[in-house]
C-alpha cells in the first residue's frame, strides 16, 4: 500500500491577508453580507493562494479540482456557523472539491472543543483537531490506499478514520477519478479488487468500499 506521490503535500504558509482584504472584510461584515454574497476579492485571493499551495488538489480526497467544469470551494476546517470568530482566519480555510465540502456540512472537527463556543481558541497544533489538518498533518501518516484507489486508515489513526467519515472519502466515484489520473487498466483494477475480497485481513468498511467500486467499474470511462 502506498499513497500516490501527487497526494502528498502540506499547506506550508497560510494566506497573508492584505490591507485591502481586511477593508473588504470589515465593510462587508458591516453591511451584514453572508459568506456566499460578500467578501468576493478576499475569497478569490485566498482561493488562488490555496490552489497553488495544494497543487490544485482537494485538501481531503486529494483529487484534482476541475476549475473548468465544477466549482472550487473554500472549506472552513472549523465551522464558520458554530465559530464565526474563525470565519476569516486564513489557517481555517482550505481549497477543496464540491463533494468534500458538501459532505462535512458543519460537523465538529475539534478534538477538545470548549463548551462555550464563543471562548474557543483556534488550535495552534495538530492535536487540537480530530481530522487530518493539511496545515499541521502529513496525509500519509493517517491515510493510505489499496491498489491506488481504495482509501483506508493508516497506522490505526483516529484522525484518518474521522476524516474518511466526515468527508465521505469512501464514495466510489473517487476511485474512477484516481484510476483515470493514474492511467490504471480497468480490467486489472477489477481483478485486483476481486482478489482483495478473499483476504481475511481487511475490515468490513473496506470490503463495503471495494464492493461499491466494483459495482461501478463497468461504467468507468478512463
Amino acid at each position: 500500500m502506498a499513497v500516490p506521490i501527487q497526494y502528498i503535500f502540506r499547506i506550508n504558509n497560510a494566506y497573508p491577508k492584505s490591507a485591502a482584504d481586511n477593508t473588504e472584510i470589515a465593510n462587508d461584515t458591516a453591511a451584514n453580507l453572508s459568506w456566499s454574497k460578500g467578501y468576493t476579492n478576499f475569497k478569490q485571493n485566498i482561493r488562488v493562494h490555496l490552489k497553488l499551495a495544494q497543487n490544485g488538489r482537494c485538501a481531503f480526497c486529494r483529487c484534482k479540482v476541475s476549475v473548468g467544469t465544477s466549482w472550487s470551494n473554500l472549506e472552513h476546517l472549523v465551522s464558520k456557523k458554530d465559530y464565526p470568530q474563525f470565519k476569516f482566519a486564513s489557517e481555517n480555510l482550505v481549497y477543496c472539491c464540491t463533494k468534500c465540502n458538501m459532505s462535512k456540512v458543519k460537523q465538529n472537527t475539534l478534538s477538545n472543543p470548549n463548551p462555550n463556543k464563543a471562548q474557543q481558541v483556534y488550535p495552534a497544533i495538530s492535536g487540537g483537531f480530530g481530522i487530518v489538518n493539511p496545515y499541521y498533518d502529513d496525509f500519509q501518516t493517517h491515510l493510505d490506499f489499496i491498489d491506488d484507489i481504495i482509501i483506508v486508515v493508516a497506522n490505526n489513526s483516529n484522525k484518518g478514520r474521522e476524516t474518511i467519515k466526515l468527508y465521505k472519502l469512501y464514495r466510489p466515484e473517487l476511485a474512477e477519478d484516481r484510476a483515470s489520473e493514474l492511467q490504471l487498466n480497468q480490467q486489472t483494477v477489477n481483478q485486483q479488487l476481486m482478489a482483495r475480497l478473499t483476504s481475511t485481513t481487511i475490515d468490513q468498511a473496506t470490503i463495503d468500499q471495494i464492493n461499491a467500486v466494483i459495482a461501478q467499474i463497468p461504467t468507468w470511462t478512463l
